[in-house]
């Protein structure tokens, strides 16, 4: 209904004033109980405002219930710049010893120079320079996973690649920053455990041929492109010592145990024809004998069939390669007496409760007998090697994978030495496949002359029977002809060639002339290897006529490299375990004490449990030390704090219960109720403050929840503490120096705690523990019979410390006041106050509609009146006009 109204059109009464004066009296009561209403919020937000500070004197009062704050221990280093120091309250007081030899440091991979990128970045092939069809392959490995990068050039942007290493958390953060044009990587952990791998790194063409440089040699995205410091060439410690060696991380999986028998587990001949043990779960035990002809699976198989009898069940995890036993209860191998349990399937014997499992893969020893499909099932198997001399792409089609074992990988991989400079083998006892450049180095001593050389190897030098490091190698003896193993080509001729134990051949000449040539071509010599069935490349002598001496090209230590350019299905990565470059993280290293070469995987190191360590930098020359001392001043600054708060709640609850109203006569406030919505409209906002700073007066004084929740504060804090140790002459805040203060009648002061900071300390110094006793002391009361005496609900009833009991008893004001008030920040509100402003609401609610009702009968009432009114204005009209009508026909009569 619209709330313009017109009045008064009929009548000329103003008829809206009239009804807001017949209507005062209903607006009255509406506006009590507004002022009621207003005075429950004031009394609800003063009773919440009370909850805060004793909120707050809870928080400082947990503190003291804590024995660290009493026994708390500081440290101090006397080198900060090597090492901070901490301590906890456990610590012993006194001083230590620590030598940093070495800060952990994460793994890191980073642009040696600037990228030279250009100026448009939306791609790869943009930024670099690079044909937009050109694929590129790498793969980045982490402590959490790995990420298989396969993309075109023109389709993927550097800034992308970054974004998927960071979205894809797999321990390896990504950072490109633009203003120095260079790539970061960095390991998300510390330690040896943090490793950034690079699995694969290559480029190729539209035809899927691989992008090399100038000098033959393969491009890379993250070496050539990106810059990062990626090391194919160095020697690692696993090497020859001619030669760079990567090693599978872990033994090669074998999927499937149907493809594994027994017997294959053994180096070739040593199998026995039967292996016996015995096996218990939580059942019977059960003695099994197994011909070692059978497969793993045939073994787990029947292990099966007893569980019934053994109450266990074996499995073989194909992600793993590991044998599981398992068991409701516990699963106990024993009997092992061929050693097949503990060696061959790499298990602890003995007893464990719900299962036990192979340590390590299981392994089988001859590569021969590991097809490539029981490491992985894919129909196109592709990968790339490259290595000092160049490279070979290796394909295997789906119908070969099948009948292809490991073996024969490595003797393809072999065949192709002489142009990649690369051998793989197989270590049977660990499961492994190694891939080295193979070719070692070999010189011509100087002086050499028209008629006499010597090429030095400087190491024994055997043959082999089939030419490969696979055949039986024999050492070459000392004085060994060798003549016919070379030919000369030539105007000259070869005189002879011997063979001295220390590694060199001797050549005799006659009638060189430039550009003669000797090269080792068989004759009863199958190629040259070291005693690790390393093969040098086929030797090769040229006459330099002009120098008159010969000479031999040997290629350097910079040459030598392994790198994957190429993996289709990840399975060199993944299934043969090769990282093609792995950058690890380093162990912190330190001596502590007489403790030498502590290692850690984090600069953040706790010692016997209660000293922390953060390490800053590695000085192995200098010792730091580590003073452990109490902390005084630790402790004080919370007992001050306790005091601050304390002294806080105190004041305010006593400011609540003696301020008094002003000119109060009735529950409304007297001379100074709550302003109503008219009042307000006539009153400036200073005036509206000042009446409401009295108005607001007085709105807790005397309330009884009040006063309970002042006086047990005051008592919870101030009595003396029954139930100390006898020997503890702290009984109460006022011994260890902190009491109350002159009692000034009126004085809002009262109960205030002062601390005197000399004689607190000197307490604390003397004895923290039996100060700590004084505040923590929580203990049941026994009679001299040593029982428990209990309360009249059956509880224990205990002597407790300061701030236990002082915890306890705000805990319960708390409550109480929280069940008057509730809380400003709860959802549900169920408190007294509030459900009596609800009451009120709803009431104030009635009256206002009420008021409405009465409104509306008067509007229409009045509007009525006009009616009638109206109506007898214009009957009045009527006749005035028949009258004047009339009168004029007599006149004119």
């Amino acid at each position: 209904m619209s709330s313009l109204r017109i009045g008064g059109i009929a009548s000329g009464l103003d008829t809206e004033n009239i009804i807001k004066e017949m209507l005062k009296a209903q607006r009255s009561k509406i506006e009590r109980k507004v002022q009621e209403k207003t005075i429950l919020e004031w009394k609800r937000d003063d009773f919440r405002t009370v909850n805060t500070k004793l909120l707050a004197l809870r928080t400082a009062t947990f503190d003291l219930k804590l024995g660290d704050t009493f026994n708390a221990k500081k440290a101090a280093s006397s080198n900060e710049s090597i090492l901070t120091a901490t301590a906890k309250s456990t610590a012993t007081p006194g001083t230590y010893d620590v030598r940093v030899k070495q800060v952990a440091q994460k793994a890191t991979l980073t642009s040696q120079q600037s990228l030279g990128s250009k100026e448009n970045v939306s791609s790869v092939a943009a930024q670099f320079g690079i044909e937009e069809n050109t694929q590129i392959d790498f793969t980045l490995a982490g402590k959490n996973g790995e990420i298989p990068f396969s993309f075109t050039a023109g389709a993927t942007s550097l800034a992308d690649i970054v974004r998927i290493i960071n979205d894809e958390d797999m321990g390896i953060r990504a950072y490109y920053d633009a203003n120095v044009d260079r790539v970061f990587l960095m390991s998300t952990e510390f330690g040896e455990n943090a490793a950034i791998k690079v699995k694969m790194d290559g480029m190729r063409d539209s035809g899927g041929n691989l992008l090399v440089n100038g000098e033959g040699k393969a491009l890379s995205f993250l070496g050539d492109y990106l810059k990062l410091n990626i090391d194919m060439k160095s020697l690692n410690e696993t090497a020859p010592a001619s030669g760079r060696k990567i090693t599978s991380n872990s033994a090669l999986i074998i999927h499937d145990p149907a493809a594994i028998t027994l017997s294959q587990m053994y180096e070739g001949g040593t199998a026995p024809a039967s292996v016996s043990f015995t096996l218990k779960g939580e059942k019977d035990s059960k003695d099994f004998t197994f011909d070692t002809a059978i497969s793993l699976q045939e073994m787990i198989n029947q292990i099966n069939n007893e569980r019934l009898t053994t109450g266990l069940t074996a499995s073989y995890d194909s992600s793993s390669g590991k044998v599981i036993f398992s068991s409701g209860g516990q699963v106990t191998i024993s009997g092992d007496t061929d050693n097949f349990l503990r060696d061959k399937l790499n298990m602890t014997i003995g007893s464990q409760q719900g299962t036990l499992s192979s340590n390590t893969a299981v392994r089988v020893y001859d590569a021969a007998n590991i097809k490539l499909n029981s490491l992985y099932t894919c129909e196109d198997l592709q990968f790339t090697l490259e290595g000092g001399l160049g490279s070979h792409k290796f394909s295997f089609n789906a119908s070969s994978i099948s009948a292809t074992t490991v073996q024969d990988m490595i003797d393809s991989i072999n065949l192709w030495r002489n142009t990649t400079g690369i051998t793989a083998s197989y270590d049977g006892a660990s499961g492994k496949i190694s891939l080295w450049d193979s070719c070692p180095l070999a010189a011509l001593e100087a002086g050499s002359t028209a008629t006499n050389a010597t090429l030095d190897f400087n190491e024994a030098l055997y043959s082999s029977s089939d030419g490969t490091p696979s055949g039986t190698l024999s050492a070459l003896a000392n004085g060994q002809d060798l003549t016919a193993s070379f030919i000369y080509t030539g105007s000259g001729s070869l005189t002879s060639a011997t063979y001295k134990s220390d590694g060199s051949i001797d050549f005799v000449a006659a009638g060189a002339a430039d550009g003669d040539t000797i090269v080792l071509n068989g004759g009863g010599l199958d190629n040259l290897f070291d005693a690790e069935g390393n093969q040098y490349l086929p030797v090769s002598m040229t006459y330099d006529g002009t120098a008159g001496t010969w000479k031999y090209t040997s290629r350097s230590n910079d040459e030598r490299m392994i790198a994957i350019r190429y993996d289709n299905e990840g399975f060199l990565a993944d299934e043969l375990n090769i990282n093609m470059y792995e950058m690890k993280g380093s162990k912190a290293i330190i001596d502590f004490n007489d403790a030498q070469n502590l290692e850690f995987d984090t600069n953040e190191i706790t010692l016997m449990d209660s000293i922390n360590l953060n390490l800053q930098a590695a000085n192995p020359s200098q010792t730091v030390r580590i003073t452990v001392t109490n902390d005084i001043d630790g402790a004080i600054e919370k007992i001050e704090a306790f005091v601050e708060a304390y002294n806080t709640a105190i004041v305010y609850m006593n400011t609540e219960l003696t301020e008094r109203r002003y000119n109060a006569r009735d529950k409304y406030g007297g001379s100074f109720p709550p302003l109503t919505a008219e009042q307000r409209k006539d009153m400036s906002e200073d005036e509206i403050k000042a009446w409401e700073e009295k108005a607001k007066s007085g709105m807790l004084r005397g309330d009884s929840i009040l006063f309970t929740a002042y006086s047990s504060t005051r008592c919870a804090a101030t009595d003396p503490v029954q139930g100390l140790a006898s020997t503890n002459t702290y009984k109460s805040l006022a011994s260890i120096g902190i009491s109350t203060p002159t009692f000034v009648r009126g004085s809002i002061e009262g109960g205030k705690l002062e601390i005197d900071e000399d004689k607190l300390r000197a307490a604390l110094e003397a004895d923290p523990d039996k100060v700590m006793e004084l505040f923590t002391l929580d203990k049941v009361i026994t009679n001299e019979e040593g029982k428990e005496i209990l309360d009249w609900n059956g509880n224990p009833l205990r002597n407790r410390g300061i701030a236990i009991r002082l915890y306890e008893a705000v805990n319960e004001n708390i409550t109480t006041i929280t069940e008057k008030a509730g809380l400003p920040s709860a959802k549900i509100d169920n408190s007294l106050l509030t459900k009596e402003i609800g009451r009120i609401d709803d009431r104030i609610k009635s009256y206002e509609e009420r008021m409405q009702e009465m409104s509306e009968r008067y509007w229409k009432q009045f509007a009525a009146m006009e009616k009638m009114v109206n109506y007898y204005n214009s009957m009045s009209n009527w006749l005035s006009q028949q009258v004047a009508q009339m009168a004029g026909q007599n006149q004119q009569q």
